[in-house]
């Protein structure tokens, strides 16, 4: 598991923020690209995501275009933790 730093988790929290608005035109799609943006910034290979589902409040399941999966997660002191 990695920790992200305080940029991701404010990247995250502006994601989840997103999440919790209305559902609009083009919603889920936003959400794939701001994952993978998550994902790469840790050096995790994820160019694409093909498809995401909230698991919970702040957990993600991912799958990229690459066939790695991972689960981003969002802890109660907002820190971004990814696993593979």
């Amino acid at each position: 598991m990695r920790s992200g730093s305080l940029f991701i988790a404010a990247v995250m929290a502006t994601l989840l923020v997103a999440c919790e608005q209305p559902e609009s035109q083009g919603h889920e799609a936003i959400i794939a690209k701001d994952l993978a943006e998550i994902i790469s910034l840790q050096d995790l290979p994820c160019e694409k995501v093909l498809s995401w589902s909230l698991q919970h409040r702040f957990n993600y399941q991912v799958v990229c275009e690459s066939g790695h999966e991972y689960v981003v997660h969002v802890s109660d002191e907002g820190h971004v933790n990814i696993a593979d």
